[in-house]
């Protein structure tokens, strides 16, 4: 029997001894990230399936010759930013093109229901099928092997729906009302690259995304642990294993590159300097609604003098995935999850710790507890590209340009995401007004 992954004991016995069906799953070009798809293997192998998970960055031409190869049951397609969601509609565009009618099954942070039924599915023409998490794609692709025709009918009812395009008015102008702040100076501008220590960064990792987030531990992982609950006592044993075991095989490097650079707001772009020559433009939207805050609001105008920001870059290495895959291979599923979710969570944690001390380069002086630190109530704030202030992965070049955080082995992938997965990167702005905002 092969191990069971902790938090989803009930689903990963594994049933039958024949095959239910076969899937194939992969990582859409350009995209390094594959934790979720990984798990969906997991939980699709142990309830009985035949599944060939082709990897990351898989183009559309080899995901139609593996369907011509395994015959699939179903197809899945995973990605995490915009970027890999716009990447599932040229797969869709190449799989119409190629005759395939296989069902598509899409999942990924930056996917939704309306953008599978508006886009993906629209290129397609075929059944493509949005699923929120690897449980919800196990019992999604269990319905539509029961009874394919019923539940395609459902799905595009469903769909039908979606693309109904709502107008809603746009709200007139009102401005931000962000209030003038003393220029912080920054203590340099030369660039700073930092080896992080795993135990401080252990001690760093937001326990309830690693529990609950990741490892599907319901409720406060905190409160579970001081009643004891047996799952929550189980699962930190399993995350302790695999602490120590990442130490012994050095399997995490983190590292970090940070640097302040000179700049000035310019309507709703940031002008950077380096030694007093313009040498990048940063553009960022404006919100259409609510306050109408823009991330050039957090920087003072040419005419209060030369202010800063910082950008870094953290990253766990780039060891991981290789192990992740040894693991699975041997049926050391549990371990195989954990590794590669708590090369995320040290990418996270080092990040929290590098901008605590830019912070504090500032001469920013706060107490903060780490749950408030993981709940951002810290002076100013951090924002990566591709989320909600500045959505534009182009945009992710530019901080490339100017940090160079190839000198810590994290590259951008033709996607422009980062590779190692397990990387972080940040504008950092020291605003007090500064506050998290959708674009």
């Amino acid at each position: 029997m092969k191990a069971a992954v902790n938090h989803l004991e009930k689903f990963m016995d594994k049933k039958d001894s024949h095959a239910k069906g076969i899937v194939v799953v992969a990582t859409v070009k350009g995209d390094v990230h594959d934790i979720g798809k990984n798990l969906f293997e997991i939980i699709l192998h142990n309830n009985g399936y035949t599944v060939h998970n082709l990897g990351i960055k898989v183009p559309p031409e080899t995901l139609i010759e593996a369907y011509q190869k395994y015959k699939p049951d179903v197809v899945g397609l995973s990605g995490l930013l915009v970027k890999s969601a716009h990447m599932m509609v040229t797969t869709m565009d190449d799989f119409k093109a190629a005759g395939l009618k296989v069902p598509v099954f899409v999942g990924g942070a930056a996917l939704s229901s309306k953008f599978t039924a508006t886009k993906i599915a629209a290129a397609y023409g075929g059944l493509v099928v949005y699923v929120k998490d690897a449980m919800d794609g196990l019992h999604k692709l269990q319905q539509l092997l029961d009874d394919k025709e019923s539940f395609a009918t459902r799905i595009k009812e469903i769909q039908v729906q979606e693309s109904i395009v709502e107008t809603k008015p746009i709200p007139s102008f009102s401005g931000p009302g962000i209030s003038e702040t003393a220029i912080l100076k920054a203590p340099d501008f030369k660039t700073h690259i930092v080896k992080g220590d795993l135990e401080e960064i252990f001690d760093h990792i937001n326990t309830q995304m690693l529990f609950g987030g990741h490892l599907g531990l319901k409720g406060s992982y905190e409160r579970l642990m001081e009643k004891k609950d047996p799952k929550a006592l189980k699962l930190t044993r399993q995350v302790d294993e695999v602490k120590k075991y990442i130490i012994e095989k050095k399997l995490l490097e983190p590292k970090a590159i940070f640097k302040f650079f000179e700049c000035n707001s310019d309507g709703d772009t940031i002008i950077v300097y380096e030694k007093g020559k313009k040498v990048e433009v940063l553009p960022f939207p404006r919100q259409q609604q609510g306050r109408k805050l823009c991330v050039a609001d957090y920087v003072a105008k040419k005419e209060r003098g030369i202010d800063n920001f910082g950008m870094f870059v953290t990253t766990s290495g780039g060891k991981v995935i290789e192990e992740a895959k040894k693991l699975r291979d041997k049926g050391e599923y549990v371990t195989s999850h954990i590794l590669q979710v708590l090369a995320l969570e040290v990418a996270e944690g080092f990040a929290e710790i590098i901008h605590a001390q830019m912070r504090a380069a500032w001469g920013i002086k706060e107490k903060i507890s780490k749950q408030d630190m993981f709940k951002a109530k810290y002076q100013g704030i951090r924002l990566s590209y591709g989320y909600p202030a500045c959505p534009d992965l182009e945009e992710q070049k530019k901080l490339f340009k100017l940090l160079k955080p190839e000198q810590i082995g994290v590259h951008l992938t033709e996607s422009l995401m980062m590779d190692p997965e397990g990387s972080v990167s940040a504008l950092v702005f020291y605003h007090p007004q500064g506050q998290y905002f959708d674009a």
